[in-house]
């Protein structure tokens, strides 16, 4: 198979690599652009408080996302602040995301031969509903950057495969270790996005196994690197020291039941039950046309390799829950969203070997394209939803932090005694109580700054340019605040007792 790449696609003819850019460029920001004002996650105010630098080295360096910690350290010299740095993290993000599409729809050339349907199917992989929760986080930009590794490394994996040299192979490995140091639940997109390619290249069983396990060692070696470097030498947490053959087992029992439940919930992104339903939609479908009387292709080819997907993306989207160091989030199994979109790669690489002038299914194809289109736009609204509410948690919580420091302020002028102290109380001493109704609230999207004990005294500061120092709850505070049930904000949660404030953090309905 000659496969088209992204460097001979921009020789070739101007307009071959013009209209997708274009595309890309389009899609990237109707899906995107609403994400543009600035709006924090809970970490983004112990980062404020504490500097870049010491985010750099005490947060990313050590649990072993190097590219990350090394974007922050360069940013703390600028001397620029958060919001530069939001903007900064926006738009590197978007080029990266309009990089990603770019490269690989021209991969897929190879494959499909309509160019919308090849972005279509690229954004769908891509930028699957799970890519939503990196645009919560001020590091966005790295996230992308990331996934934009893995979309190279696929591009110098497949052109490897044409060549048939190995440091090609060499250079997509160095890609992925790449992104394995940016962010550690990435590098699981590189084997989803080879094997399209693997399929189609392959001429036997052998070599087509043969170059799937090569993809899982690539994968393999650049996370043990990881995993080598965040254990032995920063020593994170984060990686148990207790990790062995009998822990991957359970990892793997666990992270399998749980597989279906978030494919099914979708973290509330989607309407429950949409992305499992459609996914296996598609997977019968391809099964329909596999075994019709006019497809002339491989039948067992197909087949195997359909399953095989379906195992890799179920493997690889959860891969670092498996090794013990993540858990259920979208942004942790990312890859597990690229299902319905390689669904579809694989839907059109079956009708390759499909007698369409004869054929019910191709006369049927608009149908098809009605149930994706409406996917995206059901995709696009619950992105413009998170978003919109992402802006309506920001300035709640900013206004609920100068409520505390104008009631600071009174005490102050009355007593004539300067508080330095902030005390907070949750419901049972549980720190993730708080939540505003009517706001997206699955998952980490949308967490107020008040619901995690990191963030509370950092976003008080942060937004009234103070330095107030968190003390430990007293007893007695806490059984006085506990007893009440308060629905609206009021000075009524404060209580002064000389420089310090006890204050009761609670949901608002």
């Amino acid at each position: 198979m000659n496969f088209k790449y992204f460097g001979g696609t921009m020789k070739a003819n101007k307009k071959e690599w013009y209209e997708p850019l274009l595309i890309s460029l389009i899609i990237s920001l109707l899906f995107f652009s609403a994400d543009f004002s600035v709006e924090y996650a809970t970490d983004t105010y112990a980062t404020a408080v504490s500097g870049f630098r010491y985010t750099a080295v005490g947060i990313y360096a050590v649990n072993g996302r190097l590219i990350t910690a090394l974007g922050n350290y360069l940013w703390s010299i600028t001397g620029l602040g958060i919001e530069e740095f939001y903007y900064f993290s926006y738009f590197l993000g978007l080029l990266c995301l309009i990089a990603s599409l770019y490269i690989y729809q021209s991969l897929l050339k190879a494959i499909i031969e309509n160019l919308y349907v090849r972005i279509i199917c690229s954004f769908l992989i891509i930028a699957n509903p799970f890519i939503s929760e990196y645009y919560m986080f001020i590091e966005n930009g790295f996230y992308l950057l990331a996934i934009l590794s893995c979309v190279t490394a696929t591009y110098f994996y497949v052109k490897g495969l044409e060549k048939k040299k190995n440091i090609y192979f060499f250079y997509s490995f160095l890609f992925v270790l790449v992104s394995a140091f940016t962010y550690q639940a990435i590098p699981g997109l590189f084997p989803i996005l080879c094997i399209p390619f693997i399929y189609t290249s392959s001429k036997n069983f052998k070599q087509y196994f043969g170059d799937i396990i090569r993809t899982i060692i690539i994968y393999g070696i650049s996370g043990l690197a990881n995993v080598i470097y965040v254990s032995m030498i920063s020593k994170s947490t984060r990686v148990s020291e207790k990790f062995g053959v009998f822990t991957l087992i359970r990892n793997m029992v666990n992270a399998i039941k749980d597989t279906g439940k978030w494919m099914w919930d979708s973290f509330a992104i989607l309407p429950r039950g949409l992305y499992l339903s459609l996914f296996i939609a598609l997977v019968c479908i391809i099964i329909l046309i596999i075994f019709s009387k006019n497809y002339y292709g491989n039948r067992l080819k197909m087949i195997i390799h359909l399953m095989m997907s379906i195992i890799v993306i179920n493997i690889m989207g959860v891969a670092t829950i498996i090794l013990g160091s993540g858990w259920f989030a979208p942004r942790v199994v990312y890859s597990l969203g690229c299902g319905v979109g390689i669904m579809c790669v694989l839907l059109y690489t079956s009708f390759n070997d499909y007698n369409k002038s004869k054929g019910f299914f191709f006369s049927k194809i608009w149908i098809l394209y009605l149930i994706i289109g409406t996917y995206l736009c059901i995709q696009l609204f619950s992105f413009q939803k998170i978003f919109s509410d992402k802006r309506k948690l920001a300035a709640l919580d900013r206004y609920r932090c100068q409520y505390v420091a104008e009631t600071i302020h009174e005490y102050e002028d009355e007593t004539g005694i300067t508080v330095k102290n902030i005390a907070y109380y949750n419901e049972d001493g549980n720190n993730w109580c708080v939540q505003y109704d009517e706001l997206f609230a699955g998952g980490d999207f949308v967490v107020s700054s008040f619901q995690t004990d990191w963030s509370i005294i950092s976003a008080i500061n942060y937004y009234n340019g103070t330095d107030y120092k968190k003390v430990a709850p007293i007893p007695k505070y806490q059984k006085y605040f506990s007893d009440k049930d308060w629905d609206v904000l009021s000075k009524e949660q404060f209580i002064f007792e000389g420089d310090t404030l006890h204050m009761a953090v609670y949901n608002i309905h």
